[in-house]
């Protein structure tokens, strides 16, 4: 499997064999960019969603890099599953979703 960019998000259909479908860029757009912080909002196609936009924040201050995603999914039968692409050779990762049963870090 290719690699993928950070915080990539990669949607599988099937189960076997599974199917990889990787995004298309659409639309990038710089919101904000000053010398504490530079937010990114990406906006994204993939099959099956009716939207996919990513929100890239980061602090330059502290040295962190918020994303945020809104997806919406069109109702459909069959197995599929949505992953996110992170790299794990960070310094002390942290990872928090508003899901406590999701809560890593």
């Amino acid at each position: 499997m290719d690699s993928f960019s950070f915080f990539e998000p990669v949607y599988f259909i099937r189960i076997n064999p599974m199917e990889c479908k990787r995004p298309r860029l659409v639309k990038s757009t710089t919101l904000r960019n000053n010398k504490k912080e530079k937010w990114v909002e990406v906006e994204l196609m993939l099959p099956s969603f009716s939207q996919v936009k990513l929100l890239y924040k980061l602090n330059r201050e502290k040295g962190q890099l918020i994303c945020e995603y809104e997806l919406n999914k069109y109702i459909e039968r069959g197995k599929t599953s949505m992953h996110i692409a992170v790299c794990l050779k960070l310094v002390q990762p942290q990872m928090k979703t508003p899901n406590k049963w999701l809560k890593y870090g």
